[in-house]
């Protein structure tokens, strides 16, 4: 049912609350008297009156909530809610949302806060370390917080019932309800027999136990190793440390053993020995001597517990004063700066301490094993392992805490990163590879030397509370990087100046040896005069500069660089070389003024040995217009090539008179002579060259191959030789004209031109060219490229013997025959045969003609098979290649190759079937190729699958077979492709007949 039915006067009893409710946790008892403040009944007692009054509290509290949301609701009875349909919303939603109404208006009420003792209580279970951490306020926070949520959850279960609904999840348990005392059986004999066992059992209220508690209150506050004095040690470093403690616990393992122990084995064996009173039997006595033994041994690990707790405690942030000192050294350990020993090593060494301690007293021998004279085995001493955690975390932190001052005077550090980081090295490098000058290399060596001087001036050793750092290391290795830059700078620098010394010097040098050269000729002699006026006006002055430059650089070097011997003498030789000019140019005056006079006499000797030769050479080309003799053309063109090869070297040689007349300015000397002879061996070069050359030809036609002569070559070459010696006698007879008419000779002119050589040349050349002439008609006929063997036959059979030509036949022993009466009978032979022969060409053009076209294919889809495209240019090729074929086979000169020309004809219409037939089966197949490719339709035309099936294959066999041989010839010569194609058009027919049939099928059982 409802909570909101529930009345203020049905609200249950206090007794009734107890029995339906969860109980309340026990709050902090109350004082007691000490006799009975520590019963467990009364605790129980009171716990249960504690809840009852609790539980009437809240239902009171919860009535009087109920009564005043009532009196609200009245009040508000105006204000209706919205109406839900009943079909919106189920009874049991409508349970569970005012059910959850009511829990929220239960929650919602007031807490009364935790009480103060409550806090005090859970603080006294904390253990003392944690006292006085920041993290108490965030724990009480978190437990009122706790506190809060669980008296809420608490009231909102107290107050209301959860409803029986679909839909609730059942609320969980605040706590473990506790278990109450069983008081259904009596409890006297279970007493008694307990009382029994601890009088057995219990030993620490043994006399002995007492004795050895009170020996033990002497050492209750002492410690194994005594830390006071660690810090008057001065600085130490982590081995050093190390021992000391080892050392100091082994010291305070020896007084223990040798104070305390003995004291404790003298209760057992001495004067004051209580053992013998003991009536114990053995196995009460084993007992007594394990509590002994655990007795001994938690005394040990109190006074180790309470020296790690003592190291530990040198390390608070308020014992600086005690604080342990290390050395601790800065380092820089290759482009790393680090400290010496590393954190994790300084750690280890604080921690092993610890360890140390904790090793101690671990060898101390039974008091029944010592008194039995064995020396073991040992007292088992433990140690709490959160209190080595606690100490060595307060170490940790003590090592981190401090160490923040050493690793911000290293940071310090991180302004000269760049000498090891790298990337002071670039910058050398870069700043290297460029040109700078003096200034800009003076302010980068600064730079890194200031640099090295600020590192020195930093403090050798920083004193800190647990450390004392030492930076001679790091100081050290930044510096020599530092000084190491500006030395590689300062050596660029001096190798710059070096270089720059010696380019001076071999300048000077070169300047020297040019300048006291004695030269060989004129032109040396001007090159000379025009070298020293530059070097008076240019070069000197850039060397003057280069030395006031060296000399700036000197300076700056003297004061940082150590120069060697040999750098001090090139150094030496640089600043003298200006005083040396001045000699070098007085010097170099004789010099010029001797080799002029030499020059000049010089000078006028090649002037008249050029008169001499170019005289020498007049005669020798007057004498050409006496040579006359057809044998001796060759020796004819050697001496007029040798004239002019000499003609050059005169014309060169007064080209560099010229010169030296200019040098020595001079006026110019002309040589006309020169151009004359020029022009009067020009003729006679193209006359004996040309002579040369038309017998040279003559020969090879007369005697050479007769097959190998071409009618049309050989008479247009002879055509062209009687042009030329026409136009050398035009020339000559009108030179000679000149000459004779300079001469002044008169009637004697016709008689000298018949004695001049060169027309006597001329006419004996052109009688021979006119003589080769009549052979022409011979030539037209019998060297005829279309003449056959059947053509020889003919003609050998008209003159009665046979003159078929062979390798060893010429034109001359042709001629011989005596052909001239049967050239008219030859000339129709030779005319059939040119146009068998230009028919037999056109034949194999055609063949020919086929060699490149090759068919076009590209793939059809993604089926991996090639198809023919753009056939046309073949096709057009076929169709003209076959009316000339047609055309020649009805020529009156196509007998003698009848045979072929048919064939070829055959040929190329097998060619137009194939490709007609090719065609068709492609198209064909590409329409039916997508419809067979289905699986259904293979199903119900399995007779044309089975049909298209092999068409397929035969036509991926055929275009894989054109692929591979494109070429048309090659490819249409597949045996048996015509029938292939034919046969695979005739099943494509069938194919397509089912098809339609069954289309037609298709279209009746479903109509549009």
């Amino acid at each position: 049912m409802s909570t909101s039915g529930i009345a203020a006067d049905k609200l249950p009893t206090n007794e009734d609350a107890l029995g339906t409710v969860p109980k309340l946790p026990p709050l902090t008892k109350p004082t007691a008297s000490p006799r009975f403040g520590g019963g467990t009944l009364l605790q129980y007692r009171q716990s249960q009156r504690t809840q009852a009054a609790i539980a009437e509290i809240v239902e009171n509290r919860a009535a009087k909530s109920l009564l005043h949301t009532a009196q609200y609701n009245r009040g508000r009875s105006a204000i209706k809610s919205p109406s839900i349909p009943d079909e919106m919303i189920s009874a049991e939603r409508k349970i569970r949302l005012n059910y959850e109404f009511l829990r929220k208006c239960v929650a919602a009420a007031p807490v009364p806060p935790m009480a103060t003792r409550t806090w005090e209580g859970i603080i006294q279970l904390l253990p003392r370390k944690f006292l006085h951490s920041s993290q108490i306020q965030l724990l009480r926070e978190e437990i009122t917080s706790k506190y809060e949520e669980t008296i809420r959850k608490m009231t909102v279960q107290l107050t209301l019932v959860k409803p029986a609904v679909n839909g609730m999840e059942p609320d969980k348990p605040l706590y473990k309800e506790q278990e109450g005392l069983d008081f259904s059986t009596t409890w006297r004999d279970r007493y008694e027999e307990a009382r029994r066992n601890l009088l057995v059992a219990l030993h620490i209220t043994h006399p002995v136990m007492q004795a050895i508690l009170a020996l033990w209150q002497g050492n209750a506050s002492s410690i194994l190793v005594d830390f006071s004095e660690l810090r008057a040690k001065g600085p130490l470093d982590i081995e050093r440390f190390c021992s000391l403690m080892t050392l100091a616990s082994e010291k305070g393992e020896d007084k223990m053993m040798t104070s305390w122990y003995p004291k404790v084995i003298n209760l057992f064996s001495g004067d004051q020995s209580v053992v013998g009173k003991l009536s114990f039997d053995k196995v009460k006595m084993e007992r007594f001597n394990d509590s002994v033994s655990t007795l001994l041994g938690n005394q040990i690990s109190n006074i180790i517990t309470r020296t790690m707790e003592a190291y530990a405690l040198l390390f608070h942030p308020e014992n600086t004063a005690k604080l342990p000192l290390f050395k601790l050294q800065l380092c820089l350990d290759g482009n790393v700066m680090q400290f010496f020993p590393s954190v994790s090593e300084l750690q280890t060494a604080m921690l092993s301490v610890l360890d140390t301690i904790k090793g101690t007293m671990r060898k101390v021998p039974l008091v029944q094993a010592w008194l039995s004279g064995e020396t073991a085995p040992y007292i088992q001493v433990s140690i709490d392992n959160s209190v080595l955690k606690g100490d060595e975390s307060c170490v940790i932190a003590a090592l981190q805490r401090n160490l923040m001052g050493p690793t911000q005077h290293m940071h310090l550090y991180d302004k000269y990163s760049l000498l090891i980081s790298g990337d002071a090295e670039q910058q050398v490098v870069a700043f290297l590879q460029g040109e700078h000058s003096l200034e800009e290399f003076k302010k980068e060596i600064e730079r890194f030397r200031d640099l090295a001087k600020e590192i020195s001036g930093q403090d050798d050793i920083v004193h800190f509370d647990m450390f004392t750092l030492e930076c001679h290391d790091i100081k050290r290795g930044l510096s020599q990087l530092a000084q190491q830059f500006a030395d590689k700078l300062l050596g660029q620098l001096a190798g710059k100046h070096r270089e720059q010394n010696e380019r001076i010097c071999q300048r000077y040098e070169e300047f020297n040896k040019k300048a006291l050269a004695v030269p060989q000729d004129s032109q040396e002699i001007m090159e000379l005069i025009s070298y020293m006026e530059t070097a008076r006006n240019q070069l000197v002055r850039e060397l003057y500069v280069d030395v006031e430059d060296s000399m700036k650089r000197l300076r700056f070097l003297l004061d940082m660089y150590l120069f060697t011997g040999d750098e001090i003498e090139l150094n030496q030789n640089t600043l003298m070389w200006p005083k040396k000019l001045d000699p070098i140019f007085e010097e170099n005056e004789k010099i010029v003024e001797s080799a002029k006079t030499h020059g000049e006499r010089a000078l006028t000797e090649k002037q008249e040995k050029v008169n001499i030769e170019i005289e020498k050479c007049y005669q020798r080309a007057e004498k050409f217009s006496e040579y006359n003799d057809l044998t001796q053309m060759l020796q004819y063109c050697k001496d007029v090539a040798s004239l002019q090869k000499r003609l050059t070297e005169i014309q060169e040689q007064i080209v560099q008179i010229n010169k030296e007349e200019a040098l020595f300015k001079w006026t110019p000397t002309t040589y006309p002579q020169l151009d004359q002879i020029h022009e009067m061996a020009e003729p006679y070069q193209k006359l004996f060259s040309t002579v040369l050359k038309w017998q040279k030809a003559e020969k090879k036609l007369m005697d050479g191959l007769f097959t190998e002569l071409n009618a049309e070559n050989t008479q247009a070459e002879v055509e062209e030789f009687g042009r030329e010696i026409y136009k050398l006698q035009k020339t000559f007879t009108a030179k000679l004209k000149q000459t004779k008419k300079e001469r002044d000779i008169g009637g004697q002119t016709q008689r000298s031109m018949r004695k001049f050589a060169p027309l006597k040349l001329t006419a004996a050349v052109t009688h021979q060219v006119t003589q080769f002439k009549e052979h022409f008609p011979v030539i037209q006929i019998l060297c005829n490229p279309g003449l056959r063997q059947r053509h020889w036959d003919k003609m050998s059979e008209i003159v009665g013997f046979t003159i078929t030509p062979d390798s060893g036949t010429s034109l001359r022993k042709m001629l011989k025959h005596n052909l001239g009466p049967f050239l008219d009978q030859f000339e129709s032979i030779s005319g059939g045969a040119s146009k068998e022969y230009s028919l037999e060409k056109a034949m194999q053009k055609m063949v020919d003609d086929w060699d490149p076209i090759s068919f076009n294919t590209i793939l059809y889809r993604e089926t991996g098979v090639s198809i023919l495209t753009s056939v046309d240019d073949i096709q057009t090729n076929l169709d003209d290649q076959i009316v000339k074929t047609q055309t020649m086979r009805g020529s009156p000169f196509i007998k003698p190759f009848e045979e072929q020309i048919k064939t070829w004809e055959e040929k190329l219409l097998r060619l137009q079937d194939i490709i007609d037939d090719w065609l068709k089966v492609q198209a064909q197949w590409l329409y039916l190729e997508p419809i067979f490719s289905s699986e259904d339709i293979m199903q119900q035309m399995p007779e044309e699958g089975k049909l298209f099936l092999q068409v397929d294959k035969m036509w991926k066999d055929v275009m894989k077979n054109t692929v591979r041989e494109p070429k048309v010839l090659v490819a249409s010569a597949l045996p048996g492709l015509l029938e292939k194609l034919r046969g695979a058009n005739d099943m494509l027919d069938k194919i397509m007949k089912g098809l339609n049939a069954y289309l037609e099928k298709k279209r009746l059982f479903f109509p549009r």
